[in-house]
């Protein structure tokens, strides 16, 4: 009798055992939802990247303005995947965000994963950029923020985000088109016609150039390759680095750090490792003398260069 009730101790102290280890795998375990989201949104509305160096808001901004009109998860998926699937001012609920960002683009998402994605970021907790909170904060201090709006060092930082934020869009539409190779097509012949559209519709003169240029046109010069090599000591000794204005012959000139992300090492990363032959076919065509490979995560890949009137 002993025996049988050690038995069935043993029996019942193994089943929880193994019960515990299946939900311990599961928690471990990403969801479809999860590993969507990452994949296909992150890259512009990273929940890591900094306030400067972003393509669109925090998906955690996304869902707290979702939650606070739609309370219920049907209203909330339904209505986020409206605006996905037909991006308009009219039904936006982040004006502001379209102001600093523009609107975004419209993505050739299926609908079974898109609602995967939606419903993922209804039901669950979705992770913060360190400075969100204090950002948040900030906001309500309205005096404040609208005189640092109004400095030089600002107004030319406005004007590089908003370009890079457009051209940001389209590339990820180009990217989920035709994958990477047709990104290099796309930079070939619209990149540098989008940058100079915005440009002219923002009175300023806006480039981008690099020590290590992919199109020739984007070659850095001496003084810009000051301010290039400065930043990179400043990240290479952990470093705070940020833009800078001077003011050069009655123009305010700007220069602000370009940083890689991971979807930029697509077709900046390493040839083995990260860029796919295919890419690579298509960036030896377009750019017989490309410098622009080799890349890591968070390294400076250029700068953006603002020119505008004092």
């Amino acid at each position: 009798m002993k025996n049988r009730k050690l038995f069935t101790l043993i029996g019942i102290a193994t089943a929880l055992f193994i019960l515990k280890s299946c939900s311990n795998g599961n928690q471990n375990k990403k969801s479809e939802g999860e590993t969507l989201l990452a994949a296909n949104c992150y890259s512009c509305h990273s929940p890591t990247a900094g306030m400067d160096s972003r393509l669109a808001p925090p998906m955690i901004a996304v869902k707290n303005h979702y939650s606070k009109k739609y309370t219920s998860k049907e209203e909330f998926v339904t209505a986020m995947i409206s605006f996905i699937q037909n991006p308009t001012k009219e039904k936006s609920l982040m004006k502001g965000a379209i102001k600093k960002f523009g609107l975004m683009s419209q993505m050739n998402f299926e609908e079974e994963k898109l609602k995967k994605i939606v419903t993922y970021i209804y039901e669950n907790e979705i992770s913060k950029p360190e400075w969100f909170d204090e950002h948040h904060q900030e906001k309500h201090q309205k005096k404040s923020e609208n005189k640092e709006e109004t400095s030089p060092l600002k107004k030319g930082q406005a004007m590089a985000l908003k370009t890079k934020s457009a051209l940001g869009k389209k590339l990820m539409k180009a990217i989920n088109t035709g994958g990477s190779a047709h990104a290099i097509d796309f930079c070939n012949i619209q990149a540098m016609p989008i940058t100079d559209s915005l440009a002219q519709l923002q009175n300023a003169l806006i480039k981008r150039v690099s020590d290590k240029n992919r199109n020739p046109n984007n070659a850095a010069n001496t003084e810009e390759l000051k301010y290039i090599e400065k930043v990179k000591a400043q990240i290479a000794n952990e470093e705070e680095y940020k833009g800078e204005v001077s003011l050069v012959d009655g123009k305010w000139v700007g220069y602000y750090p370009i940083i890689t992300n991971a979807m930029c090492l697509q077709c900046h990363g390493e040839i083995a490792k990260d860029i796919a032959p295919a890419t690579l076919a298509k960036i030896e065509e377009k750019y017989p003398n490309d410098l622009a490979k080799g890349y890591g995560v968070n390294e400076l890949r250029g700068i953006w260069v603002v020119e505008f009137p004092q």
